[in-house]
């Protein structure tokens, strides 16, 4: 979804092999994503490569700090220039076979406002990059949390938590899964008999 206004891509560059940097919200999309995507990497001409993480941003409500964004003469916060824009535009320049995806979640709190998140992420990249760029750089969201989709990967679970934590991929929409994190700790934590931090 682009919102700028600007032209669409052109003809895509000659590419053999398209490198997708990702900006991830999170530590856990940072360290499980660029495997759940390993299976595409040697198929289909294309690997991916975490190139920021940063924390899941919030519409801009306050009226002051907007008007202290416009007195300043910004567009987008310091932090969207630093930590979104910025790395994509170093990477989108190394190379006419790059591109860049922000993903986030989108927990059922932030539905209502998530059209507005879209906005902000879009706003960073639209403001800090060229218009020959910006097609090549998009937001997505997960329906749900990314640990959601840890319940397709059974295997994947138990080896990295060292137990039999989900005996079975799950049977059912896993994008439907309330609170993923939350049940995936509480599995492991029954099955160690650890005391839960709170």
């Amino acid at each position: 979804m682009n919102t700028s206004g600007t032209l669409p891509a052109g003809p895509p560059p000659a590419c053999t092999h398209c490198v997708f940097g990702l900006i991830v919200t999170g530590k856990g999309e940072r360290d499980f994503l660029p495997s759940l995507f390993r299976h595409l990497m040697g198929r289909a001409g294309c690997s991916f490569r975490v190139i920021g993480c940063l924390g899941q941003r919030n519409p801009i409500t306050s009226p002051a700090k907007q008007l202290q964004m416009v007195g300043a003469g910004k567009k987008i916060p310091d932090k969207d220039a630093e930590q979104i824009g910025l790395p994509a535009r170093r990477f989108l320049n190394q190379s006419p076979c790059h591109f860049v995806v922000l993903l986030d979640d989108v927990e059922l709190a932030r539905r209502p406002v998530i059209a507005r998140v879209f906005q902000r992420y879009r706003l960073a990249f639209d403001t800090i990059l060229s218009p020959a760029t910006r097609p090549k750089a998009a937001v997505h969201f997960f329906a749900n949390m990314l640990e959601a989709y840890y319940f397709a990967d059974s295997a994947a679970v138990n080896q990295a938590l060292g137990t039999t934590v989900l005996p079975a991929d799950h049977n059912g929409d896993v994008e439907l899964i309330d609170h993923p994190k939350n049940k995936i700790k509480h599995l492991f934590l029954d099955l160690t008999n650890a005391p839960m931090a709170h």
